[in-house]
């Protein structure tokens, strides 16, 4: 079942509070209450929540389904993964900065030419934003995580082994790559991230 991130958002407000009112709900997304109808009306016929009059939406109580480890073992990392947000070592600072608060992403992957060679986390430019650096001249590649000190997963992966890494290294997402023999290093082809992982358990639960 594919749902929209403000879907996933409903389901978690509702999920935290029992029930609550589409008005309170349109409250805490700052949108209307008619522009959630749509959606409102997509997740009453997919059975996840109910409307009741006068108390508002409540999720719908299901019978658990055990989850099918093995196939989830199986599927493959391409299957799942999202737009990485790429910037080339020539950025500044505060090119990534900008990018990073404007995407709302978490990780920003550096790229020479059109291969992987560095990460940078908002951690990164936090501290160069208050260490007092020239946020507007240095590149970006002069805080970032350099190669082989890049956790990455190739396209060949399954979702448990990019989870696993994930997990273990407590990272937030991980770059999907493959290895180009012409230019002799990887080449970035998306990300799986926490929340990726997240909606394919939700939606395995379903």
């Amino acid at each position: 079942m594919n749902l929209s991130e403000r879907q996933y958002r409903i389901i978690e407000i509702i999920r935290m509070n029992g029930s609550i009112t589409g008005e309170k709900i349109a409250k805490i997304l700052g949108v209307t209450r008619s522009a959630l109808r749509t959606d409102f009306s997509f997740l009453i016929k997919s059975e996840i929540i109910k409307s009741k009059t006068k108390v508002g939406y409540s999720l719908n109580p299901q019978k658990p389904k055990k989850i099918d480890s093995s196939s989830l073992k199986n599927l493959n990392v391409t299957e799942f993964i999202g737009e990485a947000l790429v910037l080339s070592e020539k950025a500044t600072i505060h090119d990534g900065i900008v990018e990073i608060f404007t995407r709302d992403s978490g990780t920003i992957y550096i790229t020479n030419g059109d291969l992987l060679s560095g990460v940078v986390s908002r951690k990164d430019l936090l501290k160069a934003a208050i260490g007092g650096m020239d946020l507007t001249s240095l590149p970006i590649s002069l805080i970032m995580s350099r190669m082989p000190n890049i956790h990455f997963c190739t396209t060949d992966a399954t979702l448990f082994e990019a989870a696993e890494i994930i997990v273990k290294k407590e990272i937030d997402s991980l770059p999907v790559v493959e290895y180009s023999n012409e230019l002799k290093g990887y080449k970035i082809v998306g990300k799986i991230s926490k929340t990726d992982l997240s909606r394919v358990l939700f939606e395995t639960l379903l």
